[in-house]
């Protein structure tokens, strides 16, 4: 039978390895984790394949011709190159209801509320046209399914608006704005989080031009950001001018402040994803030189342009389409940015 000596000794015994055992084990642990870490980092796993669960994609519609003109460019990325992107990208379904007997008469209801009565003319099965019955200048058009819709003013018709330079300020501007779209219940979540953000614009001739100033502007515009799907900016058609937007004049008329309003919204449905192959960067920038992109934005009569940035984003059509699909966007000196498809090709109807 052991001593209460031997068992002291014993004791300290065990607690001196067991505690040596568990340094090593954690030692070990840590180096285990560092080298698969390490691993991970110079060889990574490949990603899945793509789904390309929607089959073959239509081709993106941008508003104009691809053939932008003679244009030259010059790459001065921080890179040096066009930069590394993923191979693959997401594409999500856009959802667009058909029209029913209730429709037309939701959408009469929110006429109403914009300050257009009587019975509207159909241009198309879904889209109908109001005109003020007090003022013919103005005119709303309307979508019954999506409920995009646009009100325009045309003040070419009627200048002397302009006599009034009562202009609201940049903050006032937004909160009218923002009383617009919750008088009309359309002030969602979604732009509840945007920033919204302003311009000035000025009367030249019997159109409208931007200015830099409020001091020299007949009129105030007020846009709403999209926010970004999947860490991805929506790109809009005419940058930096948004899809959800309004212009004030300085007109104490009611019918006649709002020179524009404009509300398009597109259904994206994050559930409905699907994974594609995308074309390089290095690919995209040879097919932008080659004029085959869409120039979203230049600065007048130019003809050289220096790209500084490239990046991947989504297009937001002003008009519906099936599918939101990745863009390769281009930006650049003098107010460059344009778009290349960034879907491969062989999975597009191009």
């Amino acid at each position: 039978m052991a001593t209460l000596t031997e068992t002291a000794y014993y004791s300290r015994k065990t607690i001196k390895f067991g505690i040596i055992a568990l340094v090593v084990l954690f030692v070990l642990k840590i180096i285990f984790s560092y080298t698969v870490s390490a691993w991970k980092k110079f060889f990574p796993p490949p990603p899945p394949p793509p789904t390309v669960a929607f089959g073959k994609l239509p081709p993106i519609k941008f508003p104009s011709p691809a053939n932008n003109g003679a244009l030259t460019y010059t790459l001065e990325t921080i890179e040096g190159q066009p930069p590394a992107t993923s191979s693959t990208g997401m594409v999500f379904f856009i959802t667009k209801a058909e029209p029913n007997l209730l429709s037309l008469n939701r959408a009469k209801q929110v006429a109403g509320k914009l300050g257009f009565a009587g019975e509207p003319q159909a241009e198309n099965q879904t889209l109908y046209r109001w005109q003020d019955t007090n003022n013919p200048y103005r005119i709303l058009r309307y979508d019954i399914v999506t409920h995009n819709f646009k009100i325009t003013y045309d003040f070419a018709q009627d200048l002397g608006l302009f006599n009034s330079k009562n202009l609201p300020s940049e903050n006032q501007a937004m909160s009218e704005a923002v009383n617009f779209l919750q008088n009309i219940g359309l002030y969602s979540p979604e732009l509840q989080n945007s920033q919204p953000y302003t311009s000035f614009w000025r009367l030249s001739g019997n159109t409208l031009v931007t200015t830099t100033s409020l001091a020299g502007a007949d009129a105030v515009r007020v846009d709403f950001n999209k926010q970004n799907v999947w860490g991805l900016k929506l790109m809009p058609s005419k940058p930096p001018y948004q899809s959800v937007y309004l212009i004030f004049s300085g007109s104490q008329d009611a019918a006649k402040h709002t020179l524009e309003a404009s509300f398009t919204n597109w259904d994206i449905q994050s559930d409905q994803v699907a994974t594609y192959p995308l074309k390089s960067s290095a690919l995209a920038w040879q097919e932008l030189k080659n004029n085959d992109g869409y120039i979203a934005h230049i600065a007048d009569n130019t003809q050289k342009v220096v790209v500084r940035k490239i990046y991947l984003a989504y297009y937001y059509a002003d008009d519906y389409e099936s599918y939101l699909q990745p863009i390769f966007v281009f930006e650049g000196d003098p107010n460059f940015i344009g778009y290349i498809p960034a879907i491969d090709p062989k999975w597009t109807g191009q």
